[in-house]
């Protein structure tokens, strides 16, 4: 046991690990469709806290910004589950049964008629 101890190094033990920013870049551009969606989800409750308990700014404006965070959101799991746009009948039914589109449509009205 005193042998292993005292061994020298070898050359797989002195390389070096990936730094943590390295593989958070890694993993950044290889999910960008899964990290924009988090940073949106993040993004609209930020924006909803806010409004609940206006510390700073207007509350109305936090208000819209959960709007079109919310809208962004929607379009992005719908483009998730809905890649390839086609412009026929069964493209557009398939769309019409996704709730994102249902909550993307009801995020831009309410935005819109709200201005």
């Amino acid at each position: 046991m005193a042998d292993e101890e005292t061994t020298t190094p070898s050359s797989e033990q002195t390389a070096t690990p990936p730094s943590k920013i390295a593989l958070v870049s890694t993993y950044i551009s290889s999910h960008r469709l899964e990290t924009a969606l988090c940073c949106s989800r993040v993004f609209t409750v930020i924006c909803s806290i806010m409004f609940i308990i206006p510390l700073m700014g207007n509350p109305h404006t936090f208000y819209h910004r959960t709007l079109i965070a919310s809208a962004i959101t929607s379009a992005l799991r719908l483009h998730q589950r809905l890649p390839n746009v086609q412009f026929n009948r069964e493209f557009f039914s398939r769309l019409i049964l996704e709730d994102s589109a249902h909550y993307l449509l009801f995020a831009i009205l309410f935005s819109v008629v709200i201005l």
